[in-house]
């Protein structure tokens, strides 16, 4: 049917489309149709009837069309989905309009089709943090295959030197969060002088070798978070094969470098440690990221 005839009952003079709906709205009304050339199009009317003109175009109706390219619905992402030919096309789901022209498509999670814009839903609907989680960050290595008595304040490392790394401690690039509980292992029995300091840095400082002085500079004082003292650590009973300590941390704040999520550490004797022969330590962080 005519949606002229439909509209003129009602006292509005309307363009020639071929009726597929029409949709009041607080402000005036909208059809939905096709026009001679079988496009499909919605005209936009106020409150007396009248025709009005859609923001940004001189024509007050418009052609209903989709942009972008079409794709498949991924499970984790709302995507609307676009028409590769950018023709028009009919709209799956219902349609609502204002005054403004605004269009907007409703609808469940589906598979795009290269004809037919939809507005793609999350399959699972389950929400997705974007802050307030927690995280345990975990730099692992095995130190020089020797049986080496450190001296305070040297460097306890890996055998090929490097700092030790605390991957993706921030939830984003240049994040933030807070430092809660350090878990120190090791792959020995031996408690006697195991005292450590951990130091924690935003930015990897240059790495000493394992069993070399720990140098302490002025020059990385603003990429240095804390350090966290390990004044003794302990074993079990017979059949044990490693020692552990945990330190309860109040709150310490970080800040991941711009363009990166991580934290960095040198482990540091305190005390006059006799180390296992390729000995293996694993340093957890928990950490409750922004």
């Amino acid at each position: 049917m005519n949606i002229r005839k439909i509209l003129l009952v009602a006292g509005l003079l309307v363009l020639p489309l071929f009726l597929t709906g029409v949709i009041p709205t607080p402000q005036g009304s909208v059809a939905v149709g096709t026009n001679a050339a079988g496009a499909y199009q919605f005209a936009l009317y106020d409150a007396n009837g009248a025709l009005v003109t859609t923001p940004g175009s001189a024509a007050a109706t418009q052609n209903v069309t989709g942009t972008g390219a079409a794709g498949t619905a991924a499970t984790g992402v709302v995507t609307v989905q676009g028409i590769a030919s950018g023709v028009a096309q009919p709209i799956s789901g219902s349609v609502s309009a204002a005054v403004t022209g605004t269009v907007s498509g409703t609808g469940t999670a589906g598979t795009a089709a290269s004809g037919v814009m939809t507005v793609q839903g999350i399959a699972s609907a389950i929400p997705v943090l974007v802050g307030g989680q927690q995280a345990v960050l975990t730099a692992e290595f095995t130190r020089t295959a020797d049986s080496h008595t450190y001296a305070q304040y040297q460097v306890v490392g890996p055998a090929v030197t490097a700092v030790l790394t605390f991957s993706n401690a921030a939830r984003v690039v240049g994040g933030s969060g807070y430092l809660v509980k350090l878990r120190l292992n090791k792959s020995t029995t031996t408690t006697t002088n195991a005292i450590f300091r951990l130091y924690i840095y935003s930015t990897a400082p240059t790495a000493i070798a394992d069993e070399s002085a720990f140098t302490l500079l002025y020059a990385n004082r603003s990429n240095r978070v804390t350090y966290v003292d390990i004044f003794s650590m302990n074993t079990e009973g017979t059949g044990s094969d490693s020692a552990n300590a945990f330190v309860i941390l109040p709150p310490t704040s970080f800040t991941c470098a711009a363009a990166d999520r991580n934290l960095y550490g040198v482990l540091v004797a305190e005390g006059a440690y006799v180390a296992g022969n390729a000995e293996t330590f694993s340093a957890e962080l928990t950490a409750d990221q922004n």
